[in-house]
């Protein structure tokens, strides 16, 4: 029996820290690619309603509005090596994906106002008020 060794190195993390802008972007960006992703499996709307894009990592996030309109490199060649192939719901293929595409961009303007996270700080303290009360 051939014995192997397994050896373990040490990679770098490579941090990178971003502001409260920039993360409500991430947000929406792979909310909109996972729910592109999941129609497109399920054949909720068409095949020309979508183009494959590639998503790739950079030190800015990409902004969401680049991400809607598909701004994004479509060739492998023109990406980066460690990018993700992703099919990207594109506006005026279909009605009913411009329907869900309008949807999708309220949702994402919800989040963009900040008013999630002023109704999450409201639930923290009407939790901290509880706590106090159960005390």
């Amino acid at each position: 029996m051939a014995n192997v060794q397994v050896v373990r190195t040490r990679q770098a993390h490579a941090t990178t820290i971003i502001n409260e802008t920039q993360s409500i972007q991430v947000v929406q960006t792979m909310l909109h690619g996972a729910l592109s992703s999941l129609t497109y499996l399920r054949d909720l709307f068409p095949e020309k309603a979508f183009e494959y894009r590639y998503y790739e990592m950079r030190e800015t996030p990409l902004p969401y509005k680049d991400f809607a309109a598909a701004r994004m490199p479509s060739f492998k060649n023109q990406a980066d090596p460690h990018s993700t192939k992703v099919p990207v719901l594109v506006r005026d293929r279909s009605n009913r994906a411009n329907f869900f595409l309008d949807w999708l961009v309220s949702a994402s303007a919800v989040s963009d106002r900040g008013l999630l996270t002023q109704r999450r700080r409201k639930q923290s303290s009407l939790s901290l008020n509880l706590a106090s009360y159960a005390q």
